[in-house]
């Protein structure tokens, strides 16, 4: 799980804020098998240098096979 957090001017945080946060699972499904499952969630507000990415929120599926 990864979180971030930008404030850009101190004297105005309700409106220079960036939350980011990607929580994942993690399933071994067999020996040298491992799925992800996770998401991606952007609240950035209209001062920050993350509020272009705000709309890009996303959901991921990974599966590693090492052989």
């Amino acid at each position: 799980m990864g979180v971030g957090l930008e404030v850009a001017d101190f004297d105005d945080i309700e409106n220079s804020f960036a939350i980011l946060y990607q929580p994942e699972v993690t399933w071994k499904a067999i020996d040298n098998l491992n799925l992800t499952l996770g998401v991606r969630v952007i609240d950035a507000e209209e001062k920050g240098a993350f509020s272009a990415l705000e709309d890009l929120d996303k959901v991921y599926f990974e599966g590693v096979y090492s052989f």
